[in-house]
């Protein structure tokens, strides 16, 4: 039997709070995404309210594996525009679910997201580096033919690959977590911190390529910022509130007006690697920039 979870159509009316420079805020997107991943698994299980104990009494959580961005037009979307999204969930296993998110401006994709998580609890209470799967039989898992399992399977095999990655070589840069919007009401870094991270740390290791750039022949395309087309964060761990994180540069490009780049989290505390993130941004003009207003905040 197929468990299948349908959401039916969530609308926004885009204000602040879901924007960013460059449009749609990736992280907003994130976080909604997960929050319906959520409140899904909650609706597969028949309850009203996604709170979950496993046979031993342990509290359990969905904490993500996978994330995916594609096909992202994020700069499309401005103040007061309308979106729906559509959530589609399936169990994997006992332990592992998979969630899909359209969603679309009218009749039109501005993102899909898929997103694997897994069941979880801290074998030691207040430690996050003691997280152990766990497992729930309330609902049977989903055929191996379905639509979503099959790109389940091609997510964890991209997971599987980024596990054993050895230290970047190239540069690093240190960020110290804040408890007050980094870590989430269960007292984990949240999945969509990391991503925040990340863009924190392109602007910052990125900079010397991004000037590079600027000087080319394609400079009009250019005026220093960027909006993703594509990521994919795999993740490995999490860290106790007062640890830190190195972001080191694994691999990174630019050319025309396309940066790529492959990013590691690393904790401070024992270098254990907690995320792989492969992104693809365009080059987007941006109003601000042109009159030297930001010139000094994108360096």
């Amino acid at each position: 039997m197929t468990i299948t979870s349908h959401h039916l159509l969530s609308r926004y009316l885009i204000g602040m709070p879901h924007l960013s420079a460059v449009g749609l805020s990736e992280q907003w997107l994130l976080k909604e995404c997960g929050h319906q991943h959520w409140l899904a698994l909650a609706q597969a299980c028949g309850k009203l309210v996604p709170e979950f104990y496993d046979r031993q009494g342990h509290k359990v959580y969905a904490a993500f594996v996978c994330v995916e961005v594609n096909n992202a037009r994020l700069d499309d979307i401005k103040e007061n525009d309308e979106l729906d999204m559509a959530t589609e969930l399936t169990r994997l296993s006992a332990s592992r679910s998979m969630s899909s998110h359209v969603l679309m401006k009218a009749d039109r994709v501005i993102a899909r997201v898929m997103m694997v998580s897994t069941f979880v609890y801290r074998q030691e209470r207040g430690n996050n580096q003691s997280v152990a799967k766990a497992e729930l039989h309330t609902i049977a898992p989903a055929q191996e033919n379905h639509p979503l399992s099959a790109q389940a399977f091609k997510l964890l095999k991209n997971h599987k690959q980024h596990r054993h990655d050895s230290p970047a070589a190239g540069d690093s840069f240190r960020y110290q977590p804040c408890p007050y919007s980094d870590f989430n009401g269960a007292d984990f870094l949240y999945f969509a911190a990391f991503q925040q991270i990340a863009d924190r740390a392109e602007s910052l290791l990125m900079a010397d390529l991004h000037h590079q750039h600027l000087h080319q022949k394609h400079q009009h395309l250019h005026q220093g910022l960027w909006v993703t087309r594509q990521r994919s964060l795999c993740y490995y761990g999490n860290l106790n509130i007062g640890d830190s994180v190195y972001v080191q540069v694994a691999r990174q490009q630019i050319s025309d007006s396309t940066l790529k780049h492959r990013l590691q989290l690393r904790r401070a505390s024992d270098d254990a690697l907690l995320l792989t993130v492969i992104t693809e941004k365009k080059a987007v003009a941006h109003a601000m920039l042109k009159s030297g207003e930001l010139t000094q905040a994108v360096g």
